[in-house]
């Protein structure tokens, strides 16, 4: 019987005579379409990692009580395993999960590895099943904005820098900090229909680890570096009302 799924490309013959098609990743058509036209300027290992990741979490599956397999929307991945199989590195793994972290599309539970030869616990990620286009498409657009801002003043994603006071930041913290509060701003100034922010109580507790200070106004500020120059670390601070 010809299959019905483009019966005459050999890409989706299957080598396992017991199956007729072979394994495929059925993504929405918007990923394309939409997505990465309105993410101009994002890296291409940020797709990279996602079209990753989305094969994983639509392709696992379980079997219930009855012996019936659904979806988990679920996956677990490890460094060691996107450098193996997409090529993808540590800080460019580091960066996005980081950035999906604050994205309110997917709950983390970030893996460790203690020691070098330890293979250490797998990051969880979990799928938001009630996630729109609307939530990836102002989510895109929020990283647009802090990857490649209006003013022209990028900010380095990772990495260690001394500020004024010649005490260590971590870069990775405020980028995170700067994109939980662009992603609630994109959403809550979404028009027509205003969604709701997803980062409050994580920005609330990015605060209280010192990735930024709330000022008795009511501005939130962070330092960051410059990704081309380290040396000015100190001199650029960003500042966003409400918390």
């Amino acid at each position: 019987m010809a299959r019905s799924l483009h019966p005459s490309l050999r890409i989706f013959d299957n080598t396992n005579p017991e199956k007729e098609v072979a394994s495929f990743t059925a993504l929405p058509n918007f990923f394309v379409d939409d997505l990465m036209r309105i993410g101009t300027g994002v890296p291409a290992s940020f797709w990279k990692l996602t079209f990753a990741l989305m094969r994983g979490i639509f392709a696992e599956q379980e079997k219930n009580a009855e012996g019936k397999l659904y979806h988990t929307y679920e996956w677990k991945s490890t460094s060691d395993q996107f450098k193996e199989k997409y090529d993808l590195g540590d800080l460019a793994v580091q960066d996005w999960t980081n950035a999906y972290s604050v994205s309110g599309l997917f709950s983390i539970k970030r893996g460790r590895k203690h020691l070098k030869a330890d293979k250490g616990t797998p990051t969880v990620w979990h799928y938001n099943v009630h996630a729109t286009q609307t939530d990836w498409i102002y989510f895109i657009v929020a990283l647009r904005h802090v990857l490649n801002p209006a003013d022209g003043k990028r900010m380095a994603r990772h990495g260690e820098f001394e500020d004024k006071d010649r005490n260590k930041v971590n870069a990775a913290n405020s980028f995170k900090l700067k994109l939980a509060l662009e992603v609630d701003h994109v959403r809550e100034e979404a028009k027509p229909t205003p969604l709701r922010p997803v980062n409050k109580d994580k920005i609330k507790v990015f605060l209280e680890r010192g990735y930024g200070w709330l000022d008795s106004d009511g501005v939130i500020t962070w330092t960051y570096r410059r990704p081309d120059k380290p040396e000015d670390a100190a001199k650029n601070r960003d500042r966003r009302y409400g918390s």
